[in-house]
């Protein structure tokens, strides 16, 4: 998948789902930005995430990963040393995680806008999404 897929969800959102973990930097707002993977991320990548939110490009970030509360750290401490306080930050692990996450973009915890999605392996969002019954 080497551009990013949209997805029409039940609740109106549109999802860009990608493989390339970073929200293209462009000017487009994003309600919000999900690093989700099935294995452990590097912080590196959550610097990506952490600088699109201070850039006022991503309300709110989810981090869905092994490691999820390492990388949401490392975020939070980025994004709240650039007074960026008015970007929420989630992390969630374990078997529910990826549920967890998807009920709060589902209920829009970013309002309203595109939800920017990074996923790897790249099936592993669209299954959950799929699986709680969230695509059209």
């Amino acid at each position: 998948m080497a551009s990013p897929r949209m997805l029409a969800l039940r609740n109106g959102q549109t999802w860009y789902l990608s493989t390339i973990p970073a929200p293209p930097d462009t000017p487009r707002r994003w309600s919000a930005c999900v690093l989700a993977s099935v294995r452990e991320v590097p912080l590196s990548v959550g610097e990506v995430f952490a600088k699109a939110a201070i850039d006022g490009r991503c309300k709110a970030i989810l981090v869905i990963a092994p490691n999820s509360e390492a990388v949401h750290d490392h975020v939070d401490s980025l994004v709240e040393s650039q007074g960026a306080t008015d970007v929420l930050t989630t992390f969630h692990t374990g078997t529910e995680g990826l549920s967890d996450a998807l009920s709060l973009l589902d209920a829009r915890i970013g309002g309203d806008g595109p939800v920017y999605a990074f996923s790897d392996p790249p099936e592993f969002l669209e299954a959950g999404l799929r699986e709680m019954g969230l695509l059209e």
